[in-house]
């Protein structure tokens, strides 16, 4: 692939096809100001902030969806450029109600920065009536649609990273604004009431309606959302040592701007009454809060004592689930390294115990074994028994993802109705139970087809001629009265598995 060079305020830059203007000026450092655009959502040149002038031709062109062309000479900051920047920023706020000051966004404002950065105060202009007023119509998010400045970023995070499709734009006009369908209370619609809507909004037009802090935070914390075994990085605003808000990390290849219900808004537990916020020591059968200085002292020193008195075996350490995989690694190499014992697990394999084994026994490692974003580059992915949209969301929003924009072919092998029923392409429902006879069933069509890859399973796996003849008696007749599925449907589902090149 060729590179594409071109001069960007007088200085020469290159990118690969199919680049924007605006991608190729953030990898050189050249900031462009823009109000619809985000790296996570398909641009579509909403807000026109970030226009730019080609010297060549005296154009203006919006640099989010213009592709960079070979000996293209750009200017981000010529005269022309500042002035309809200015002229756009002045005519959104002909159409903004005058209430910064009292605006929960506050200082987290795009609009609000880009005006200043450009020196954008008092608009000149008549102002634009704006008949909306704030909308309460659910009981977790404030819509103030006087504050909508129309950049879709809500409606494009719904349709294409949570892929939900509750809200999208309805009527026409200066009438026109985001909302569900017919106009409908948000918890009557598909919405999950992920908050990403509200985290992705540029203005205060979307804001939780129940806020412990309203205004700009002193302190941000990222983190490792510790609610499910996904890993999300989330942005912890913090006031006075307690946290008042949670928003996706920006940077992360995991979540990719998202969260789900429980990411945005699961966190009070940290600040319950019955969380221990001091280390407790029993003295004389009752406990007392000590500093903790004095807990570790009498930690590593009671370890010591009991592993001489008893030997390494004799200690045991439990790690907490809500930690990260980091942190529960460290744990371990304390208890390997410097305790000498194996006795250690962890909270989570309580109820994670049956994947842990059969993945250890079946692929030979306990855990996943690609990454998160490999999930969306399948062509077929099957799900058996699971529901990503309440157990794993950021694994359900990829798997959607897959199917709705990248062709992907979801088999869904489940007895229940899950949000994921709607994108698969084959959605086989065995009674409950028999999932087992249903994947034996498969194995044996690919089996017996020659559908496997032969050289692979010379390679990589034992006991290859004993499972074949333990799949002999699953015939799709067999696999049809013990499952309830037509025979001919799973046939036509392990033939689909078999076929892709790549598959999850």
């Amino acid at each position: 692939m060729e590179a594409i060079t071109i001069t960007l305020n007088g200085r020469e830059v290159s990118g690969h096809p199919g680049m924007s203007i605006l991608e190729l000026a953030r990898e050189s450092g050249v900031d462009i100001p823009t109000l619809c655009d985000d790296p996570h959502l398909i641009p579509i040149g909403a807000c026109r902030i970030c226009l730019v002038e080609d010297e060549r031709s005296g154009r203006l062109l919006a640099s989010c969806v213009t592709p960079i062309d070979p000996g293209m000479v750009i200017n981000t900051e010529s005269p022309k450029v500042q002035e309809r920047r200015k002229t756009i920023i002045k005519l959104i706020l002909a159409s903004h109600p005058d209430t910064c000051l009292v605006c929960d966004k506050g200082n987290h404002c795009d609009l609000r920065k880009i005006a200043s950065d450009m020196g954008v105060g008092l608009v000149n202009l008549q102002k634009i009536p704006q008949l909306a007023t704030i909308e309460e119509v659910n009981p977790f998010i404030e819509r103030d649609l006087s504050k909508c400045i129309l950049c879709a970023k809500c409606i494009r995070a719904d349709h294409e990273l949570v892929v939900e499709g509750a809200i999208d734009y309805i009527h026409r006009g200066f009438a026109s604004k985001p909302a569900t369908m017919n106009d409908m209370p948000l918890e009557n619609s598909e919405c999950t009431f992920c908050g990403t809507c509200v985290a992705i909004c540029p203005t205060g037009a979307l804001m939780e309606k129940k806020q412990a802090y309203r205004g700009t935070t002193p302190t941000n914390v990222s983190t490792t959302c510790p609610l499910c075994g996904c890993g999300c990085s989330i942005n912890l605003e913090v006031k006075d040592n307690q946290i008042v808000r949670a928003r996706p990390g920006k940077e992360s290849a995991v979540n990719d701007g998202t969260l789900c219900v429980k990411g945005s808004y699961g966190y009070d537990f940290v600040h319950s009454p019955e969380r221990l916020t001091n280390p407790l020591v029993k003295v004389n059968g009752d406990f007392e809060a000590v500093s903790w200085e004095q807990a570790l002292d009498t930690v590593a020193s009671e370890l010591n004592r009991i592993k001489e008195a008893h030997g390494p075996g004799s200690l045991a350490l439990l790690g907490s689930s809500k930690c990260t995989n980091e942190e529960n690694y460290l744990l371990q190499r304390l208890a390997r390294v410097a305790l000498g014992t194996n006795n250690i697990d962890n909270g989570s394999r309580l109820y994670g115990v049956a994947s842990i084994i059969g993945l250890g026994s079946a692929v030979g490692f306990p855990g996943t074994t690609n990454r998160l974003d490999a999930l969306e580059q399948s062509e077929v992915i099957m799900v058996v028994g699971a529901n990503l949209t309440s157990s794993a969301p950021i694994v359900g929003y990829a798997v959607k993802r897959a199917a709705r924009y990248k062709g992907a072919k979801l088999l869904l092998v489940d007895p229940q109705q899950t949000r994921l029923s709607s994108f698969a392409h084959l959605w086989l429902r065995p009674g409950v139970g028999t999932d087992m006879a249903l994947l034996n069933g498969m194995a044996r069509v690919i089996v017996s087809e020659g559908l496997l890859d032969e050289e692979f399973v010379t390679r990589r796996t034992d006991n290859f001629e004993a499972l074949s003849k333990d799949l002999a008696k699953y015939t799709p007749e067999y696999v049809e009265e013990a499952t309830g599925v037509p025979g001919e449907e799973v046939s036509r589902a392990a033939r689909l598995l078999a076929g892709a090149n790549v598959a999850s």
